[in-house]
């Protein structure tokens, strides 16, 4: 069981091969749950695990994504950005009508005060229908007060979202009152050729926890039609998790979004690192 909320039976054939691959490196990594409130409803099966670069073989990566059902033609930017990263993130998310595996590739690169810089490569494709999949780039920019990052708000938003836009200002301005607005890690999403357009804020120095954000996203639930006792009924089992990032913006989709990521977990490896998955 991934969660306590997390249908791991229902979930188990697509989901297990992700974590299955970590545990057989006898190596550390973290699992870090989430979940998304958006108009089509509330999404809480949806995972990321994640381990340092140098402990996997590269080309065990590649086969473990071709098996899962990766795009041929993506397998070798797979390899390529894996050779240069710092970190590897393997990621699992339940959608309204299919689930998405997901690989980040972290470059680990710094960044000049005011600057930017590419830190994620990562490729998301249907687990059903490969065809349809998107290459995503995660820069980060390394902003230095609150009014700099309301200012990429804005341009994320929009004029037709002030709503959603004062929901996310106001969880800035939270996680803003207990660290300084560099600690936040700002980030924004691009993908070729989608309507994606959003931000990604790493709330884990702020020491806050999932029912901290409550009171925002029944804001969110409200104005996207969206079962705020679902929400309620979720935060309730999750309420006292730490709070990690918080993602919002547009998604490839055209809808509006937030997604909590919440109560990253140690794990350990427990077999003999093993060496290209077959079959």
């Amino acid at each position: 069981m991934i969660a306590s909320h997390f249908d791991w039976e229902r979930h188990a054939s697509r989901a297990e091969p992700l974590l299955k691959f970590l545990e057989e490196l006898n190596e550390p990594f973290g699992l870090e749950h989430s979940f998304r409130v958006c108009p089509r409803g509330i999404f809480a099966h949806r995972f990321l695990a994640s381990t340092a670069r140098t402990s996997v073989d590269c080309q065990a990566v590649v086969e473990l994504c071709l098996r899962l059902g990766i795009p041929n033609h993506c397998s070798g930017e797979v390899h390529h950005h894996l050779e240069s990263a710092k970190f590897l993130h393997l990621g699992y998310e339940e959608g309204s009508a299919s689930c998405l595996y997901k690989i980040y590739l972290e470059t680990g690169h710094d960044c000049e005060p005011e600057g930017s810089v590419v830190q994620h490569h990562a490729i998301k494709w249907d687990s059903i229908d490969n065809s349809k999949y998107v290459r995503s780039k995660y820069i980060w920019y390394r902003l230095q007060t609150v009014t700099n990052v309301l200012d990429r708000l804005d341009a994320i938003y929009g004029g037709d979202s002030e709503s959603s836009l004062e929901i996310a200002r106001d969880m800035i301005f939270l996680g803003a009152s207990r660290i300084p607005v560099e600690d936040l890690h700002y980030m924004e999403v691009t993908e070729s050729g989608s309507l994606r357009s959003s931000f990604d804020i790493n709330f884990y120095s702020a020491e806050l926890r999932v029912q901290d954000l409550v009171p925002f996203l029944v804001r969110a639930c409200e104005r996207y039609s969206t079962s705020i006792s679902e929400l309620q009924s979720l935060c309730d089992s999750i309420g006292g998790e730490v709070l990690g990032h918080l993602a919002g913006g547009i998604h490839r989709n055209g809808d509006e979004f937030f997604n909590v990521y919440y109560g990253v977990e140690q794990r350990q490896g427990q077999s003999p690192a093993h060496g290209p998955i077959r079959g």
